[in-house]
């Protein structure tokens, strides 16, 4: 019992090919340069009835793995050819020592001396023997083709000559060349040695027939749905049902291109959508969604196929790959920068601070503290001492007064006694400490021998 077998093939453009994986007997039709290839058993595309050169006649051809001959040549040298153990024409020999010299029946070779003197001896035309008889006759000899083994020839031109019986059976194993190309005969060859698709059964075609244009649900059908469908008519309204011929049923392995944007079995379609029957329904095949090309921002044209995009297509030329600061670590107004420190959010402290700022700090000793207005009143009359307080005392201070000394601005007396000082200084400058005015009297007590030193002074 027979057996169809599918035959599933695989269809796209030349350029995709490198990057095909074929299975071990997997065929593949080039859509663009109308090529058939096979999968071999490391899954290389393998080319089917390649190119292989101008057809003609060559004395010399190349051929590949295979045997099939990929291009040929007409030399016209020895050299051409890859000969080296031949002489060329213009190789006449010079003494005879270049050619060995011909022997009857052995080697070709240069003719001796007295072969060239014997030769010159016979006259055009001498025969070796008399002829005693031909074709078993003697005398006054008539010769027919029987007598020469051509009893069977006619003497026909070679226009008027009939064809054997072997060369008719030939022949008739030829295919007519009006059968070429149409249906029941054999498929023909494009100017590319290529079958033509509209000669290529649906199997190698993946079982997909064009069936035409459609929009909504009316369809121009092609020849090939015309035949499938068994329909003479040029144009069908589609039906999302099983009528015959315009229904989904009828339509399995048919499709359709929209040609304008519309709707069909509750579907909407863009212009080059395709609708497709499963046998079961109606099925959409978006067309429009596809990328047709692609571009950096920094390229003028859209580019399609295999793309490699680089940061220069993209107007990032001159950037590197390095790691950058996140979005939140930036500057005031979006600048790449750190704010300036404000004594409350940090800032950069080596760069993006003022000038007084920068000098401020130089003239800052390391590790010095900022000083407060001290909260400690100022004493008199205490002993000595360096002290604690780290405050400092604001310009309007006051010290209190002290009672066991004369006030400021008192008046002075003279004092009579031994000593001849009896002048007495007018003391009037309020910012001259009473204790100054204290001592002054103490001096001038002393000197004047009317107290001892160190005495109390009232």
């Amino acid at each position: 019992m027979s057996k169809n077998i599918t035959i599933q093939l695989k269809r796209g453009v030349k350029e995709k090919l490198p990057s095909a994986r074929l299975i071990e007997g997997e065929p593949a039709y080039l859509t663009d340069a109308k090529e058939l290839y096979v999968g071999d058993s490391d899954g290389n595309a393998v080319p089917i009835v390649p190119d292989v050169g101008t057809p003609g006649t060559y004395r010399s051809v190349t051929t590949d793995e295979k045997g099939r001959v990929k291009a040929g040549t007409n030399p016209t040298t020895l050299a051409g050819y890859g000969i080296t153990d031949a002489a060329p024409l213009s190789h006449a020999g010079a003494t005879g020592t270049a050619h060995g010299t011909a022997t009857a029946g052995g080697n070709a070779g240069f003719m001796s001396g007295s072969d060239k003197t014997k030769l010159d001896g016979i006259a055009a035309g001498a025969q070796v023997n008399t002829v005693t008889s031909v074709a078993g006759k003697t005398g006054a000899v008539t010769l027919g083709k029987g007598d020469v083994g051509l009893g069977n020839v006619d003497n026909t031109s070679d226009a008027n000559k009939p064809v054997s019986t072997a060369q008719q059976t030939a022949l008739n194993l030829k295919e007519d060349k009006a059968a070429k190309g149409v249906a029941g005969g054999y498929a023909s060859l494009d100017s590319g040695g290529k079958i033509p698709l509209s000669q290529l059964s649906d199997a190698i075609l993946g079982q997909l027939i064009y069936g035409g244009v459609f929009s909504g649900a009316s369809a121009t059908l092609s020849a090939n749905a015309k035949t499938k469908l068994g329909t003479t008519s040029a144009a069908i309204t589609l039906t999302n049902d099983t009528t015959a011929v315009t229904g989904y049923k009828a339509n399995e392995g048919i499709f359709y291109i929209a040609s304008a944007s519309g709707a069909f079995a509750s579907v909407s379609f863009e212009t080059g959508d395709w609708l497709i029957s499963t046998g079961a329904g109606w099925k959409k095949i978006d067309n429009t969604d596809a990328v047709t090309g692609v571009k950096g921002n920094a390229e003028s044209s859209y580019r399609i196929g295999n793309i490699n995009l680089t940061k220069a297509d993209i107007g990032l030329g001159n950037v590197t790959d390095t790691a950058q600061a996140p979005a939140t670590h930036v500057g005031a107004g979006g600048s790449a920068q750190h704010p300036l420190g404000n004594g409350t959010t940090a800032g950069f402290s080596t760069y993006d601070y003022t000038a007084a700022e920068k000098t401020k700090l130089s003239a800052a000793a390391a590790g010095a503290t900022s000083n407060a207005k001290t909260t400690v009143a100022p004493v008199m009359n205490g002993a000595a001492a360096i002290g604690s307080d780290t405050g400092y005392a604001v310009g309007d201070h006051v010290h209190p007064t002290d009672t066991t000394r004369a006030p400021a601005n008192a008046a002075l007396t003279a004092e009579t006694g031994t000593g001849t000082d009896t002048a007495t200084p007018a003391l009037t400058s309020a910012t001259v400490a009473s204790v100054l005015q204290t001592l002054w009297a103490k001096i001038r007590q002393v000197a004047n021998a009317k107290v001892t030193a160190n005495a109390a002074i009232t």
